[in-house]
C-alpha cells in the first residue's frame, strides 16, 4: 500500500517536472521578431494596390516596421532615382517598376540596386519575369506578377449565332466567326488598334520581339510581318471594332456590341465581376494561335520589385519584397483582392488556383491562367525599348488601318530607327 502511494507521489512529481519542461519550452522557443526600422517604397500606380494590401498584412507581422509609400510614374521614377542617386540621399529603399521599363533602369542604375541573385531560388519564377531583370548576368530585384492574357467573351451572343467557342483554335477561325457574326450585327471583339501594346499581343505569342538576341533592332521580320498580317486583316475584314483603350473594349462587350474581348486578370476581378448583369454570361479562354497547336500564351505586362543597395535597413527590405512576392498567405489575399497574378510559381498547385467560378460557368479561372503564364515567351524589351515604342505605333497604326503596305513601310522604320543615334 505504501508502495503504492510512494508510486502514485512520484509520476505526479514527474508530470509537473515535465509540464514545467514543456511550458519552458515553449517560452524559449518563441520566435522573437527582431525585424523593425522604416521602409520606403516608390511605386507606379498600376501597382499601388499590390504593395499597400501587402504592406498592411506584412504590418500585422512586424509591428516594429514602419513602411511608407509613394506613388508616381515611370519617368518620374526614373528622374528622380538619376537626381538622388548621386549623393545617395532621399533614396527609397524599394522601387516598383514595370516590366517594359525594367532593361532601361538596370542599364543606368545597377550599380545602385541590390544584386539579388543570392536572395531567391529562381527556378520558383516565371522565367521570363528572372530574364527581364538580369542584366550582365545578375539578378536585380524580384518579380512580382504577371499578367496572362485571356479572351473573355459572351456565351450567350455566341450561341445565338450558332457559334462554338470550341471550334476557334486558331486567329484564322476567329476571323471567320467574325464574319458570321457580322450578319447579325455585332461585331466579335473590339481592340486598340491603334495601341503599340496591342501589336505586342501578336508578336508575343509568335515569340518575337524588337530587338533580336543581340540587341540590334530587328522591326522588320518575318514575325514582325506575320503580326501585322493578321491584324491588318481583321481590322480590313470589319470583324473587330477599333476603340482607344481596354476599358472602351470591355464597356462593348458588357453592351453586348461584341463578343469579346482581350484582358488581363486584374481586369477579370476588377471589372467584368463588378456588373452582376453578366453573371453567367461569359467564359475565359486562351488567345487563339497562329496555327493550330501553336502557342496561345502571351503577358500583358508585369511588375517587380528592385532594392536600392545603400538601404540602411537590408535585412528587413529584403525580407519584405520577399514577402510581398512570395508569401502563401499574402498571395492569396491579394489575388482575391487585386486579382492580381503572382510571378511565384511555387504556389501555383496550391488548391485556391483550383477553386471554381460560378461567375464564369463554373470556370477556374486562376488554374487557367497558371496554365498561360508557364508558356510565356521572353520579350526583349532592351534599354531601347521606350525610345522606339512611339515609331512603332505609328508605323503599326499606318499599316493597320491605313492599309499600307506591310514590308515597305516596317523596312523603312527599320531603316529610321537604325540612323537613330
Amino acid at each position: 500500500m505504501k508502495f503504492k502511494k510512494a508510486a502514485v507521489i512520484l509520476l505526479s512529481l514527474l508530470l509537473i517536472f515535465t509540464a514545467g519542461c514543456k511550458k519552458r519550452n515553449v517560452v524559449e522557443n518563441k520566435t522573437v521578431d527582431d525585424l523593425e526600422g522604416k521602409i520606403t517604397v516608390w511605386t507606379t500606380k498600376e501597382s499601388s494596390s499590390y504593395i499597400k494590401n501587402s504592406i498592411n498584412n506584412y504590418k500585422k507581422l512586424h509591428e516594429k516596421v514602419n513602411i511608407e509609400i509613394t506613388e508616381m510614374n515611370e519617368e518620374d521614377i526614373e528622374s528622380k532615382l538619376g537626381a538622388e542617386s548621386e549623393g545617395k540621399v532621399n533614396l527609397p529603399d524599394v522601387i516598383c517598376v514595370e516590366d517594359e521599363n525594367a532593361q532601361a533602369l538596370l542599364k543606368k542604375f545597377s550599380a545602385f540596386f541590390e544584386n539579388t541573385s543570392d536572395d531567391i531560388k529562381k527556378d520558383n519564377y516565371l522565367k521570363y519575369k528572372i530574364d527581364n531583370l538580369t542584366y550582365q548576368n545578375n539578378l536585380y530585384g524580384i518579380p512580382l506578377n504577371s499578367k496572362p492574357a485571356v479572351m473573355v467573351y459572351r456565351t450567350d451572343i455566341l450561341e445565338t449565332a450558332k457559334i462554338n467557342p470550341e471550334y476557334i483554335k486558331t486567329w484564322e477561325d476567329f476571323i471567320e466567326a467574325g464574319k458570321i457574326l457580322i450578319n447579325s450585327g455585332r461585331q466579335i471583339a473590339a481592340l486598340p488598334l491603334e495601341d503599340e501594346k496591342t501589336y505586342r499581343i501578336y508578336l508575343n505569342e509568335l515569340g518575337g520581339s524588337y530587338f533580336d538576341k543581340e540587341g540590334k533592332v530587328s522591326v522588320n521580320s518575318q514575325k514582325c510581318i506575320r503580326a501585322l498580317e493578321i491584324l491588318k486583316r481583321m481590322y480590313s475584314s470589319q470583324v473587330l471594332q477599333n476603340v482607344k483603350n481596354n476599358e472602351e473594349a470591355i464597356g462593348l462587350l458588357k453592351q453586348g456590341k461584341t463578343a469579346a474581348a482581350v484582358v488581363s486578370s486584374e481586369e477579370v476581378k476588377n471589372v467584368l465581376e463588378k456588373s452582376p448583369e453578366l453573371n453567367g454570361k461569359l467564359r475565359l479562354m486562351k488567345l487563339p494561335a497562329f496555327e493550330e497547336g501553336g502557342n496561345q500564351s502571351v503577358s500583358l505586362d508585369g511588375s517587380n520589385l528592385i532594392i536600392i543597395g545603400s538601404t540602411k535597413n537590408k535585412k528587413t527590405v529584403i525580407d519584405f519584397t520577399k514577402y510581398t512576392a512570395e508569401n502563401k498567405e499574402n498571395i492569396s489575399m491579394l489575388m482575391k483582392e487585386t486579382g492580381m497574378f503572382p510571378a511565384y510559381t511555387y504556389n501555383y498547385d496550391e488548391k485556391w488556383f483550383n477553386e471554381k467560378d460560378v461567375f464564369f460557368q463554373e470556370q477556374k479561372p486562376y488554374f487557367l491562367y497558371s496554365n498561360i503564364a508557364k508558356d510565356i515567351n521572353d520579350f526583349n524589351y532592351n534599354e531601347s525599348f521606350n525610345k522606339i515604342a512611339d515609331s512603332i505605333k505609328d508605323t503599326y497604326s499606318a499599316v493597320v488601318i491605313k492599309g499600307q503596305d506591310i514590308k515597305i513601310t516596317l523596312d523603312d522604320l527599320q531603316k529610321r530607327i537604325e540612323n537613330v543615334k
